[in-house]
């Protein structure tokens, strides 16, 4: 999962309040904090300038952002269905507008952007509870954002799909309304290990390999897991210097991928 904030005060998240999306003090044990970035219409959906298109579903509510009515409007929620193509839940982001931050845009309209309301210096700042509604960009602090996965800390860090990584909060699946992969069979061993490949049995990741060797750059970024749909129940790993499928483990850090 991940936390959306704005560059303008970096200590408040992304949240829904009320039925309404704003901003409040981050807490990553708040559940309403934490959104998925729903990237599967990303392959066939773009905007203007080629960015890939996702959606923004919060894990404690199931509820998409919506595109608001227009500029000055707050964005909306909706249920949100993955396997209905509605573009009215589709965002992209922008290129870098300072520091990593970007614009988060509407898919069919690039000139309307998130806006912290009323969260720039010149009109008092961000406070817990400001509204976000759609405004053209004019370079504002307020309406530049970062999409970062929450770490075991509640920090930066790294997350796989669908759940923190590590601490009180292990990974879960997401819920049914959303992707990810499919939860482990029952029973005492519900991810068996991968069988061997002739006298060398393949090993779990040991110390310092895996997130360890990611570039700097790369630590913060999301991961994904790579399937096909002839076996949905496989992902994509390195086994022996070779590119495989094994069965779907999150806790193997070779099925874990930086896109």
């Amino acid at each position: 999962t991940f936390k959306i904030f704005c560059r303008a005060d970096e200590a408040y998240c992304l949240t829904i309040r009320h039925d309404a999306v704003v901003l409040a003090p981050t807490n990553p044990r708040d559940e309403h904090q934490h959104w998925y970035k729903d990237m599967r219409h990303s392959t066939r959906v773009s905007d203007a300038e080629g960015h890939p298109a996702f959606a923004l579903v919060n894990k404690a509510t199931g509820l998409a952002v919506k595109h608001s009515l227009g500029q000055s409007h707050p964005v909306k929620l909706i249920p949100y269905n993955p396997e209905y193509l509605d573009e009215s839940v589709l965002w992209t982001e922008s290129n870098d507008v300072g520091k990593g931050f970007r614009c988060i845009r509407m898919v069919n309209n690039l000139n309307l952007s998130f806006d912290a309301l009323h969260g720039d210096k010149d009109h008092g700042g961000v406070h817990d509870g400001t509204g976000v509604v759609l405004w053209e960009f004019c370079k504002g602090e307020n309406q530049s954002w970062k999409i970062l996965p929450w770490g075991a800390d509640g920090g930066y860090g790294y997350g796989y799909g669908g759940g923190s990584s590590g601490g009180q909060d292990p990974y879960a699946p997401p819920p049914a309304y959303g992707g990810g992969y499919r939860p482990p069979p029952a029973g005492a061993e519900a991810y068996p290990p991968p069988h061997a490949h002739g006298a060398e049995a393949y090993a779990p990741p040991g110390a310092g390999y895996g997130y360890g060797n990611l570039h700097r750059a790369l630590a913060s970024e999301s991961t994904v897991r790579v399937l096909c749909a002839a076996g949905e129940d496989y992902s994509l790993t390195v086994r022996n210097g070779t590119v495989c499928l094994a069965p779907t483990n999150p806790r193997d850090e070779f099925q874990v991928k930086t896109k």
